[in-house]
């Protein structure tokens, strides 16, 4: 979490998220990878559900404390913290793409359509099985899905919760509502309810989730929710919610900042977006050093940190540095609307796709 001015401004760090980051975002690597820890297959999937739970207890918590007045400024935030890089890491996809496939197939234009306008979580991904091969390097880039849902978030959560603030109820049933379709009807906004609502109860109660009595059910929600898991009684898109949630409420404990950790932190957000050059050079890298496929994964991963440590270091640091400096009111309204323009286009756009099928 950032300490900047505006509403964005926390009196508390939370320097163990700096970590928490890029643990998840390693994890995301080592299931592209090929690596299961638990053999569920839902390994990278998971650490994205946490990633969901983190953003909306943080930005949750941000917005419980701004004011109408506040919110250009939360959209100039997120949009300089989120765009510059995504737009960065689409076009890197866009250039590796051109070296290996038809920039003319219409298919192709429609997958970077939805990830250009944060709407490949709803048109991209159900897609996949049946046009995996005329797909951005036949499904690299497929985790830009997760940035999506966070942009959605980002948008739609100043309304329900700033917009909403006095009649804090309604917030409250929107947020379980969203929870209780989850088991109806699955979908990627359940991890982010949950950590909003974290968020509110620390608004509302204090920080109960850091007391022995919190601790405790934390950790049980946790380990019941893993169990019943893997025991099947729950499907795993109606426990991975309740794990993630767990994890943030045991780590969400405010500490000064690591400066190891907040370089890991930040890291991690290019590191998640940008991991798939190491993974697009891997069999490169095996045919030049006939290494074998831990070593060669390990190249890779080499190859994906240091372009991500570079990216960090000139681009996502230097706008981070920078921008309250740039920022208007105008520019944050801009932000927003720019925002809303680039969804409703992207659902315009793939409606229309979709009834040519």
């Amino acid at each position: 979490m950032e300490k900047n001015a505006g509403p964005d401004h926390q009196a508390e760090y939370f320097a163990w998220f700096d970590f928490l980051r890029i643990t998840l975002a390693l994890g995301v690597f080592a299931s592209h990878v090929g690596v299961e820890p638990f053999g569920t297959g839902h390994f990278g999937n998971a650490c994205v559900q946490v990633f969901f739970a983190l953003s909306g207890f943080l930005i949750g918590g941000i917005l419980a404390k701004s004011s109408l007045a506040d919110l250009p400024r939360f959209y100039f935030n997120r949009s300089t913290r989120i765009w510059v890089p995504y737009a960065i890491a689409i076009a890197v996809l866009f250039a590796g793409t051109a070296t290996k496939q038809d920039l003319s197939d219409p298919k192709l234009r429609e997958f970077f359509f939805y990830k250009a306008t944060f709407t490949y979580n709803t048109f991209g991904l159900d897609q996949l099985g049946t046009f995996i091969q005329r797909t951005p390097l036949q499904g690299t880039g497929n985790h830009f899905w997760s940035i999506c849902v966070e942009e959605q978030f980002y948008l739609v959560a100043p309304f329900v919760i700033v917009f909403l603030g006095r009649r804090r109820l309604v917030v409250y049933l929107i947020l379980v509502g969203l929870l209780v379709l989850n088991f109806f009807h699955p979908h990627n906004f359940t991890s982010v309810a949950l950590g909003v609502l974290l968020a509110l109860s620390r608004e509302a109660h204090g920080a109960w989730y850091l007391r022995s009595k919190g601790v405790a059910l934390a950790a049980a929600t946790l380990v019941t929710a893993v169990g019943l898991g893997v025991a099947g009684v729950l499907p795993y898109t109606a426990a991975v919610p309740f794990v993630a949630v767990a994890l943030v409420a045991l780590v969400a404990r405010p500490h000064r900042r690591i400066a190891v950790g907040a370089w890991l932190g930040g890291l991690s957000y290019p590191f998640y977006l940008n991991h798939w050059v190491g993974l697009f050079l891997q069999k490169r890298l095996a045919a030049l050093f006939h290494t074998g496929r831990f070593l060669t994964a390990l190249g890779a991963f080499a190859i994906a940190f240091g372009f991500s440590a570079v990216h960090y270091r000139f681009i996502d640091s230097e706008v981070l540095r920078r921008r309250g400096r740039w920022f208007t009111t105008r520019l944050g309204i801009a932000a927003c609307a720019s925002g809303i323009l680039l969804v409703v286009v992207g659902l315009l756009g793939g409606l229309t796709v979709y009834g040519q099928h």
